[in-house]
């Protein structure tokens, strides 16, 4: 589902009109209608007063909020439990610096 079929589904959930989200976010109805029909890309301001005139969390105009996704664990990440826990290194290993790779890369390229 894309952000502007959730945004309409979820303030039609909530039995809202458009009117309604107008008088809450502040933002205008034209703006609102042109989301919600696709005509308009919100910038991610205008998707933070919209989730919050519709009281919901803003990753909830994404995916829905019971969908959980998993993260994958790549080498050298730092996992949140590494932070809130204080154990996080100052020096990470298993990380690789692309540079080399992309200045021969730009060496190998013939110019016109």
């Amino acid at each position: 589902m894309i952000i502007s079929e959730r945004l309409r589904a979820i303030r039609e959930s909530k039995q809202l009109t458009q009117a309604d989200i107008t008088r809450v976010s502040g933002l205008c109805q034209t703006l609102i209608e042109g989301v919600e029909e696709s005509r308009m890309v919100p910038s991610l301001k205008v998707l933070d007063i919209l989730a919050s005139a519709l009281s919901v969390p803003i990753h909830q105009l994404f995916f829905d909020a019971h969908q959980v996704l998993p993260l994958e664990n790549l080498p050298g990440r730092v996992t949140a439990d590494q932070i809130a826990n204080g154990r996080v290194s100052e020096k990470r290993t298993n990380r690789k610096s692309t540079t080399p790779a992309i200045r021969s890369a730009k060496t190998k390229t013939k110019s016109f």
